[in-house]
This record gives structure tokens, C-alpha cells and sequence, in this order.
């Protein structure tokens, strides 16, 4: 219904004389973009930049702390002192000029702020640390401190407005102070501010008496904090009915809150848009309603829209994987999907390093994008999966005529394996995506290409450059048995497409691939056995990434796991583990999946000759065996190819390919 999107998502709103374009809201979310001192910087002001361009009619920055004592991250946005007005101006005006509007989230982040980071001592409520993260013990705030943090408000949000700002929001969800000052967890005192909403009036009055009558102020709410003993459905409702709305123009409806980060950023299992219908209960306050949760799809924005649930959609991770995502929304296109995987968002903001996105190697290097013309020049891809396709679109987008060859009989490679497993519903969406923009780029896609690497580049005659992306191949350990027909590779498992015999499967390895496919045979029915020497369940992943299919095999009773644990022989009818001193037996003939990595395959391409800058290797063959380093190193390889053509040169002196790729190796 592409009609009905546009007219929906585009339509205007205006609140207090602010005239917001359309009803997309780029979310307030933390990229780890700024310096040390909370200035944002070159890349961030990129970043945004991109996302205003793309069409959203409100680009938020991220939860910017209002005072020293409440910086959460080292390279956290501050609004703290006055020399952060200045590179916030030249933001403002960034945004602007692309026509959007720019708002800023005011956070005071409490008792989860690290002393390492604030150099103080957190503070809180109550003298009630954050268990559920191992947080610190605050130190409960005194009526000075409670001043001060409200002035601290106050004076943040003016430096916004003196900035440029047109939105300010109050971040009152995701277990920061005010939602401590809220939430019964964390709320013990006995004076005026045990009254739940008492700290969050008196912010809200100061940010208002601080900004005036003509700025927007939204509030942003968790519906749910999501642990027990914590604010649920109703009770939130009865703090919000406590507030003093009058003065808050939007309230910006999210989830969760530290300790329960699942409801904050979902997994692709949870529905999309899914707090929409609790979005719907505050309608009642007569205010504009804004909400969040995994809104991925133009479609889902739409019926939130419509439907009357909310005013505006709040979308952050479907911005971060595609900046045009407003525009494609609006226009009825598809965009670059978001696959709900955390992987280069909501696991790497606590780590300290900027944040990239799996499925968008182009996130957060706006200002690096290439802008010269197209160009006309032949390129073969050898290999369809992701690293070959991402290659492919790369270079077609630059002009390049691409042939891209497959040896399957689909493209998507090990990623459209893991497409099919029980925690990675959205892994299809990406392969779609490919798929289509393949075709609308005119790259002429060759399957059930059975021939090898050498094979297909001696028949391709006038090929000017190639990329090899032919994959790789699972390791099983040579261990005493593992030979045996019963131990298969996952990846060649998954590619018999066959269900798994018998009622019980044994994985053998903890790391993603281990832990996801446990999963899916635990949703088919089976019991399962998982054996692995890693201290933890798929620890080469982050908390939330891992979380839903590692809760499933940790709380089932229908799955055994065994940490820390090596298989020294594998039997017909049984499994010899040891731990340390211990020996002990898995008495069990069942099918044994293997689960150990991926070894490059081999992909000399003989004695073509070309020039060196011409040849270019991505995915496994160049060591890059996640999701995210396959399409970061399509892309690169593709850059790198197009670069060698645009300048002109060959990068070196000609070289047969097999020699290039050693080069390529060893760097």
C-alpha cells in the first residue's frame, strides 16, 4: 500500500507552532561518536546529517548527560558545560539545512553510572545498587543533591535551545534517575520524593521554565520495566497519571530498563511494533503520543499510525542500518533492513567503541561516502553469499558491469543456512533485500555454477577485475571418532535441509552456530546435549544478541549442558568428555553436530594474470567469518577494486592472482 504509507508517514504535525515534516522520529540512540568531554564530533554530525537527508522529520542524538556526575560512557554526548554549545550548533545547523529538526534526549543516568567513567561516586533514590549488572553501591541523594540535579535539567536544555535545538526530551525510561525515582525497585524513601513522580514534576517544571513556552518537550517512558518486583503496564499508568503533563507536549512510549535490555532493543523473534496497543493507553492523557519497539517496516510504521495507536513512530536501529529508511518508508521502496541482531548496536555501546551496524558497513562513515562518477568497467564475483553479494551491489552502484557466479542453486550462502533457525526469523528479510537490489542493479547472476575458481576465471575472457568470495569450510577437531558418520559439520548438516534422526541430538561446540542451531532443534522436539570447552554459551556474541536462544537452553529441561568441557572420543555408542581431572561419559548413539569454525576454501584462481590491485578477496577467504565482517569485507573489496580502476593504475606490478592473494593474506 505505498499510496496509503506516504500519506500516512507524511503527513505533518505540528506542536507548538513546531512543524514536524512527516511522523518518522529518528530516536534518541547512543553511538559512542563523541570526545571525551561530550562534544559531538565530525563523524556524529555526519551521521545525523544522513539521517535528516534521508528523510526523517526529527532526528533525536542520543541520551546526553546533563551533569559530570551522570555520564554513563566515555564518548557519551554531554550538555553539561557551555563549551559543547558550539560543535551542537554546527549540528543543528547540519540537520537543518537537509530539512529536519533536531531534538536532544536530557539524561542523568544515576545509579548505573560507573565511577570509572564520572569519577564520582553514583547516586540514587535510595542506596540501592543495580544488581542485575553488578552495578556499584549509589549514594542516596540528599535535597541538595535533588537541587542541584533539577538545575543540572534546567540548564542542560537551555544550552540545547541556545544551540539550535527545536525538541527537548526527558529521559524518564531505561532505568536512569528519574525512572529510579519512579520504579519501587529502586525508590525507598520515606520524605516527599518516595512519591514516585515528585523528582520528574520538578524536572519537568525546570526544563520548561529553562526553554520557554515555544519548544516541544517530550517524555520518555518506559511502559514496562520488565523485572520483577518492577513498574509493570499498570503502575506505570498510575505514575504517568501523577505527572504534570500539562507542561510535556509528547510522551515517547518505549520498554525496559537495565537488567531487562531485551525490551529496550528486542530480538527479531518479538513482534514488530510491539508496544503499539500499550502506546494506544496514553492517548487518555490528551497528549501527542510518540512510540518505540522494534520498527523495522514501513508497513508496521504505518498501521501504528493509522491505527491511531500513536502520532509519531520512534526508529532507530531500521535508521542506523539504512539512513533513507524515512524516504524509502514514505516512497513505498525498500530499504537496507534492519535484522534486529544487536550485533554492531545495542552490544557494542557499553564496550566503549564506536557503534557499526552488521548488515551496513557504510554506518557511521557517512563522510567517507564515494562521489565520483560511474564507471564502466567489467567485474567478476566468484561467490554468492553475503560477502559476494554485498561485493556486487558495491561495485554495481559504482557503475561496474558485474557477473556474479554461485556454485548453489541460491544465493545467501552459510547466512541463508542460519536464515532458517528458530532465533534469526529476520535473517530472510537481508537475503530479499540482496536478491532485489541484484536485480535492479543489473548484475547478471549466474547459479549452479559447477565449476572451480580456476575453471571460471580461464572462461571469463574480458574480465578486468575479480573478487573471490567463495566461503569456507566447518573444522571438526581431529579427535579420536570424529570420523564417524554420526559427527557431521553444522554447515553441511543445515544443508541437507534433512530433520535431525531420533529424539536426541548432541552439539558439539558453545559458539554462535552451536548455540542457535541447539535452539532450533530444541523448538523441533529434540533433546539435545551440548558439549563445549568454552566457559559460556556462545561467547564470541554480546548479552543481548545471545540472550533468548541461550535463556531457552539454559532453562529447559529438555536441554543438558555441559561448560568447559573437552570431547576426547567419540564411540559408537557414546562420548568420552573430560573436565580437568574428571573423565565421564555422554552415553548416547545419537547424531553428533559439529560446531568449530570455518576454514577459508581454496580459492587460487591459476594463472590468470591480472594486476594485483585488481584482485580482491572478501568473506572467509579473507578472514571474515561473521555476518558483519562478510559485508564489510564485500564492500571493502569492492572499494578497493574500484579504487584500482579509478586511478587508473594497477596497484603494483601484474602478478598472477594466486600471488596476490597471498598478499592480501598477509596484510
Amino acid at each position: 500500500m505505498p499510496g496509503n504509507v506516504r500519506s500516512t508517514l507524511g503527513a505533518p504535525l505540528e506542536i507548538r507552532g513546531t512543524v514536524l515534516p512527516n511522523r518518522i522520529v529518528s530516536a534518541p540512540m547512543e553511538r559512542n561518536y563523541c570526545t571525551l568531554d561530550g562534544r559531538v564530533t565530525r563523524r556524529y554530525v555526519d551521521y545525523l546529517r544522513a539521517r535528516a537527508a534521508g528523510g526523517a522529520g526529527l532526528t533525536f542524538t542520543e541520551s546526553s548527560y546533563v551533569t559530570q556526575a551522570s555520564k554513563a560512557r566515555p564518548a557519551q554526548m554531554g550538555l553539561h558545560r557551555d563549551h559543547v554549545i558550539e560543535p551542537l550548533a554546527a549540528l543543528a545547523d547540519a540537520v537543518h539545512a537537509e530539512g529536519g529538526l533536531l531534538g536532544v534526549e536530557l539524561n542523568h543516568a544515576g545509579r548505573v553510572v560507573p565511577s570509572s567513567v564520572s569519577q564520582l561516586q553514583p547516586v540514587a533514590p535510595s542506596a540501592v545498587p543495580c544488581a542485575e549488572i553488578g552495578g556499584e553501591m549509589p549514594r542516596a541523594m540528599t535535597i541538595g543533591d535533588i537541587d542541584d540535579a533539577v538545575e543540572a535539567f534546567a540548564l542542560a536544555a537551555r544550552r540545547a535551545v541556545d544551540a539550535g535545538v527545536d525538541v527537548i526530551s526527558i529521559h524518564g525510561a531505561h532505568g536512569y534517575l528519574i525512572a529510579q525515582f519512579l520504579s519501587p525497585r529502586s525508590n525507598r524513601r520515606t520524605d516527599e520524593y518516595g512519591e514516585p513522580a515528585a523528582f520528574l514534576n520538578r524536572v519537568v517544571h525546570a526544563v520548561r521554565d529553562s526553554v520557554g513556552e515555544r519548544i516541544p518537550i517530550f517524555l520518555r517512558l518506559s511502559a514496562f520495566e520488565g523485572l520483577p518486583g518492577g513498574l509493570d503496564d499498570e503502575a506505570t499508568i498510575a505514575a504517568v497519571a501523577r505527572a504534570d503533563l500539562d507542561q510535556i507536549d509528547v510522551i515517547d512510549v518505549s520498554a525496559g530498563t537495565y537488567g531487562a535490555g531485551e525490551w529496550i532493543t528486542p530480538s527479531g523473534e518479538v513482534e514488530e511494533g510491539y508496544l503499539a496497543e500499550r502506546a494506544a493507553r496514553y492517548r487518555g492523557f490528551g497528549r501527542v503520543v510518540c512510540v518505540a519497539g522494534r520498527i523495522t517496516t514501513a508497513d508496521a510504521a504505518a498501521r501504528i499510525v493509522a491505527g491511531g495507536a500513536a502520532d509519531l513512530v520512534a526508529v532507530g536501529r531500521a535508521l542506523h542500518a539504512d539512513p533513507e529508511w524515512a524516504r524509502h518508508a514514505m516512497r513505498g521502496s525498500r530499504p537496507r533492513p534492519c535484522i534486529s541482531c544487536n550485533q554492531g548496536c545495542a552490544d557494542v555501546i557499553h564496550r566503549g567503541v564506536p557503534l557499526w551496524c552488521a548488515v551496513n558497513p557504510a554506518t557511521g562513515r557517512e563522510g567517507r561516502s564515494r562521489r565520483r562518477g560511474p564507471l564502466r568497467a567489467d567485474l567478476l564475483v566468484v561467490g554468492g553469499g553475503l560477502a559476494g553479494m554485498e561485493a556486487a551491489v558495491t561495485a554495481a552502484e559504482a557503475g561496474l558491469r558485474v557477473r556474479l557466479v554461485e556454485r548453489a542453486a541460491e544465493l545467501g550462502g552459510q547466512f541463508a543456512l542460519a536464515a532458517r533457525l528458530r532465533p534469526k526469523p529476520q535473517f530472510p528479510r537481508l537475503l530479499t533485500w540482496y536478491r532485489d537490489r541484484l536485480a535492479s542493479l543489473g548484475v547478471d547472476v549466474c547459479l549452479r555454477t559447477d565449476q572451480s575458481v580456476d575453471e571460471i576465471g580461464r572462461s571469463s575472457d574480458g574480465i578486468e577485475a575479480v573478487i573471490v568470495a567463495t566461503g569456507g569450510t566447518g573444522y571438526v577437531p581431529p579427535v579420536p571418532g570424529s570420523d564417524r558418520a554420526r559427527v557431521v559439520e553444522v554447515r553441511e548438516w543445515l544443508r541437507t535441509g534433512a530433520p535431525a534422526p531420533g529424539d536426541e541430538v548432541i552439539v558439539w561446540g558453545g559458539d554462535r552456530a552451536a548455540v542457535y542451531v541447539a535452539d532450533d532443534l530444541l523448538a523441533h522436539g529434540h533433546r539435545v546435549t551440548v558439549v563445549t570447552s568454552a566457559p559460556e554459551l556462545a561467547p564470541e556474541a554480546g548479552a543481548r544478541e545471545r540472550l533468548p536462544a541461550v535463556r531457552r537452553l539454559t532453562t529447559d529441561p529438555g536441554v543438558t549442558v555441559h561448560l568447559g568441557v573437552s570431547v576426547e572420543r567419540v564411540d559408537e555408542n557414546a562420548v568420552i568428555c573430560g573436565r580437568g581431572d574428571e573423565r565421564f561419559t555422554v552415553d548416547s548413539a545419537a547424531l553428533i553436530i559439529a560446531s568449530h569454525g570455518v576454514m577459508p576454501a581454496n580459492s587460487a584462481l591459476g594463472p590468470i594474470a591480472l594486476p594485483a590491485g585488481r584482485v580482491a578477496w572478501a568473506g572467509d577467504t579473507a578472514g571474515g567469518t561473521t555476518i558483519d565482517e562478510a559485508i564489510a569485507t564485500g564492500r571493502s573489496a569492492a572499494l578497493e577494486v574500484i579504487a584500482t580502476i579509478e586511478d587508473g593504475s594497477d596497484a603494483g606490478d601484474p602478478a598472477t592472482n594466486v600471488r596476490a592473494k597471498e598478499e592480501v593474506s598477509a596484510r
